[in-house]
């Protein structure tokens, strides 16, 4: 009787017991998944053993797991950074993925790419998708076309706040090389400035705000002189107000704490190329008559803003000459970096004569006239559009002698964008027996094509100008 009763009973008892040695482990798993408090416990410790593969895909499993992943990752890093403020909403996760991917691969693009993307997205193909990565072994990692803007957009996207004052200022020099890499190197120029501007945030009342403030004129006046022509576009030119802001913000932060931009070639370049290309925008008539009118009262007149640029340049050529000059002749490498400066300083000098010179052809800015001497165009001493242009070419011939007389600089960026300038220059201007225009601009598409890479923005710019040559 008692078997006629018991099957019921005994069939699941049994039926448990032999399948114990299966279930258990599923069972384990799933006691220890449900206990919020000890899941942070393991994934805080994935996280001291930096597991980044495992650690990203139990955080992308589910909601929760993924609140629970962030929340050791909030605890890690305030043990590492306890003076960080950074709010509960933030991607701790991925804070900590960059922490460590610059502690690991602050020298090597690739594998700092490689490595941020697995540790916060986990790797494998929807990783590819996501930022474009192609992932490897660590030897192998090798960046796409795409990947830097896929890098630059994870940054400010994802690590924004770390980036920002809000951050560690430890970070600060890191993020200034991830700017040089993949934005300045690698072409990632759309979110550029969001990262420039982060990176001044961060460098705020320390000694690396001029640098940071500097970075950001560079980034925004590279955007400018890649898109090879004057963009009537209002956040184009917004970016052109922001970079004389920023530029001039530099110049008095060098004053203010012993005046090491004033005493540097840097910052007086990237000024006076901002001024220039203002001055430029606004005598062309590509700004409508309320933003004139703001800029007069800001910065002066096209002609006024000339005359800042050209005093701003030639005290940057004069700086990089002199220091060029007090240079040791043993030490190859600062000679070198001495060089490049000089040189591309009086190529800035060329190309501000160069903008002065199509300006006056093309402007409907009235010449201001003196008397007896006649004509002198925005008052800087020339009498027409074929003389400035004369002097853009002396400068520009100028600085490619200042690049070949070191061998060092001849393969260089500096060198490529000086003849990309005078090949410019050539295409626009009528000279006296004038050296083909084409020669230097292939000469530029090559080397930006070496050092740059083929879908760089800037030799982008060099194939439209040759583009150009050709019609």
């Amino acid at each position: 009787s008692s078997s006629a009763t018991t099957p019921s009973a005994t069939t699941p008892s049994s039926s448990s017991s032999s399948s114990s040695s299966c279930a258990s482990p599923s069972h384990a798993a799933a006691a220890v998944l449900s206990d919020d408090s000890l899941v942070g416990e393991l994934l805080l410790q994935m996280l001291r053993m930096e597991a980044w593969g495992p650690l990203a895909a139990v955080a992308a499993s589910c909601r929760r797991l993924k609140a629970a992943a962030q929340a050791a990752a909030r605890c890690a890093m305030r043990q590492r950074w306890p003076t960080a403020v950074v709010g509960d909403e933030d991607l701790w996760l991925a804070h900590w993925a960059l922490f460590s991917a610059v502690s690991k691969h602050d020298r090597d693009p690739c594998l700092f790419a490689g490595f941020l993307a697995e540790a916060l997205f986990g790797g494998g193909r929807a990783c590819e998708r996501r930022v474009g990565f192609v992932l490897a072994a660590p030897e192998a990692a090798k960046l796409r076309h795409n990947t830097c803007d896929g890098v630059v957009v994870i940054l400010v996207l994802e690590c924004g706040r770390l980036l920002g004052d809000q951050g560690p200022k430890a970070l600060q020099p890191v993020q200034r090389r991830l700017l040089r890499w993949f934005c300045f190197e690698g072409g990632a120029m759309h979110q550029a400035p969001t990262l420039a501007r982060l990176n001044v945030e961060k460098a705020s009342g320390t000694d690396a705000e001029e640098d940071a403030l500097l970075d950001l004129v560079e980034v925004l006046n590279l955007r400018t002189y890649a898109r090879t022509y004057l963009s009537r576009k209002e956040r184009h030119l917004e970016e052109l107000e922001e970079a004389v802001l920023a530029g001039t913000l530099a110049v008095s932060w060098g004053v203010g704490v012993g005046a090491k931009t004033m005493n540097g070639p840097r910052g007086r370049r990237w000024l006076g190329r901002a001024l220039t290309s203002v001055a430029h925008a606004q005598v062309l008539g590509v700004l409508d008559a309320e933003k004139v009118d703001q800029m007069n009262s800001e910065w002066g007149t096209g002609a006024e803003l000339f005359g800042n640029a050209r005093f701003v340049l030639e005290s940057a050529v004069e700086c990089a000459r002199q220091r060029e000059e007090a240079t040791d002749p043993g030490d190859d490498e600062l000679r070198i970096q001495r060089t490049l400066e000089w040189g591309a300083c009086v190529a800035a000098r060329g190309e501000f004569w160069y903008c002065v010179a199509s300006a006056h052809d093309d402007g409907d800015e009235p010449v201001p006239r003196d008397g007896a001497e006649g004509i002198n165009v925005f008052g800087l001493g020339v009498c027409c559009a074929g003389e400035a242009a004369e002097i853009a070419k002396a400068n520009f011939e100028e600085a490619l002698r200042i690049f070949s007389s070191c061998g060092g600089c001849v393969h260089s960026v500096e060198r490529a964008d000086a003849l990309k300038d005078y090949g410019k220059l050539l295409g626009c201007f009528d000279f006296e027996a004038p050296p083909s225009a084409r020669e230097p601009l292939e000469e530029s598409l090559e080397l930006h094509r070496k050092l740059l890479g083929p879908r760089h923005p800037r030799t982008r710019n060099v194939r439209r100008l040759l583009s150009d040559s050709d019609q």
